[in-house]
């Protein structure tokens, strides 16, 4: 294999690595994410992995620290909860008229 090739393939593999591993710990590990629902979990790569590898790749690129990358890390969330799912704002119709858990107000 030519040096070219092995650097290429060598970067691949923590890229996958973190594709995988961020809605793994984030989503299945902590619950959020039932094993009856492990379907889910493709979009989750794309959303959660997808987000980390470019919350790495601005990091790197404007040479910040770790605080970066923890407000980059809160806006991803924001944008997950309330652009992409819509979960903190939408209604949820299937709840009826009574709710268990609050919504945001209201």
């Amino acid at each position: 294999m030519s040096e070219p090739d092995k650097s290429k393939s060598h970067g691949a593999l923590p890229a996958f690595a973190l594709m995988i591993l961020a809605p793994l710990v984030a989503e299945v590990l902590s619950g959020a994410t039932r094993l009856s629902f492990i379907f889910v979990f493709i979009p989750e790569v794309l959303v959660w992995g997808g987000g980390a590898l470019l919350v790495r790749e601005l990091v790197r690129r404007w040479k910040g620290g770790w605080t970066s990358m923890l407000l980059l890390g809160l806006c991803l969330s924001i944008a997950e909860e309330f652009l992409i799912q819509q979960t903190s704002l939408a209604p949820l119709p299937w709840l009826g008229d009574a709710p268990t858990h609050g919504r945001l107000w209201g």
